[in-house]
């Protein structure tokens, strides 16, 4: 019984990745990935910058 559900599973594994081929999913290449994810963790560096800088002239303007 539990090969029997493993199989099941397993072909439930793979028809999903068929789906997700089929919706034009490919792998995003190495450097492709490392040039996203530093241009996420810059636009959280401006973004953390800016709150700081609000922050910085709330304290002036009391």
């Amino acid at each position: 019984e539990s090969d029997e559900t493993a199989m099941k599973v397993y072909g439930q594994v793979v028809g999903s990745h068929k789906h997700i081929e089929k919706q034009g999913y490919v792998e995003m290449p190495a450097e492709q990935y490392e040039a996203w994810l530093n241009s996420v963790q810059e636009e959280g560096r401006k973004q953390e910058h800016k709150i700081k800088m609000r922050a910085l002239i709330n304290q002036l303007n009391d």
